[in-house]
Order: C-alpha cells, then sequence, then structure tokens
C-alpha cells in the first residue's frame, strides 16, 4: 500500500504460485497504490525456507504490506520466523499455520497425477477443496488455467 509513507503492497499466491489469481482483485483497488505480484519459480520443489527467501529477494526497497493468500500465509510466517524480516503489516487471506485437512498429506505423492486429472474434476472438486460452495464457473476456470503453467508436483 503507498501512502506518505511510501507503502507497497505485496501479493503472494496461493498453491498455484503464479499470482494469476490476483487479477480480479488489482482491478478493483484504488489507483495510486502501488501492487507487486510475487510468483514463485513453477519448475522447481522448494521447502518453506527455500520459498521465504525467495520473497525476500523479490520484495521492493520500501516499507511493505504483504497480502498471503493459502499456502502463502506458511510462506509468511517462516518469513518472519527464520529471516527475522521486519514488514509494516501482514494480511492473511485464507491462510492457515498448518495443514487445514491433515489426512491429505498422506496423498501427497499421488499429486504428480493430479495434474492430468485438473481437466477432469469436477467443478464441486474445486469448490469443496479450493473456492467454496459459493464459487462461480469463472473463478474455477481461472484456477484451472492458473493451475495448468504449474507442475502438480
Amino acid at each position: 500500500m503507498r501512502d506518505d509513507r511510501g507503502r507497497h503492497l505485496v501479493l503472494l499466491p496461493g498453491l498455484d504460485g503464479t499470482g494469476r489469481l490476483f487479477d480480479q482483485c488489482l482491478a478493483h483497488l484504488p489507483s495510486g497504490i502501488p501492487t507487486h505480484v510475487i510468483a514463485y519459480p513453477p519448475d522447481r520443489k522448494m521447502s518453506l525456507s527455500e520459498y521465504a527467501r525467495f520473497v525476500t529477494g523479490q520484495l521492493p526497497d520500501h516499507e511493505v504490506v504483504l497480502l498471503a493468500e493459502s499456502f502463502s500465509g506458511l510462506v509468511v510466517l517462516t518469513l518472519l520466523a527464520e529471516l527475522g524480516m521486519s514488514v509494516h503489516s501482514v494480511i492473511f487471506v485464507a491462510a492457515f499455520a498448518e495443514a487445514p485437512l491433515p489426512f491429505l498429506l498422506r496423498f501427497t505423492s499421488l499429486a504428480k497425477y493430479a495434474g492430468r486429472l485438473l481437466y477432469h474434476m469436477p467443478d464441486s472438486v474445486f469448490r469443496w477443496f479450493c473456492l467454496g460452495p459459493d464459487a462461480s464457473r469463472e473463478a474455477i476456470a481461472d484456477l484451472r488455467k492458473a493451475m495448468q503453467g504449474v507442475s502438480p508436483e
């Protein structure tokens, strides 16, 4: 966010890692708010510490307000704890400090097959696990599109 002290709003994406799902949000922000969307590298596996260091290297040289969506909540918590980074404030959006559905962690080895299934999953699966019961078809289509460019691994 920018005000007379020069703050920037930095948006960190959810599990898709692309930042593309912020497009509608950015379109509705008041003009004059400098924003920076950080996209995670789509081609490699990273630990939370590596994500935190990656984010730190992408931050503008201004005081920042971090908006951490979903998965990025863990990244920001790691950034603050491990790197001792100071930010003006953090906005957690649908974020969590531990796995919200821990039983699903048993199935992470199957994630590499998920990419092929995304095109065939019913909208109800995306509503249940990702977007909520009132998600529009447009929101689901946006999520599918964002996930196309990301390795399931």
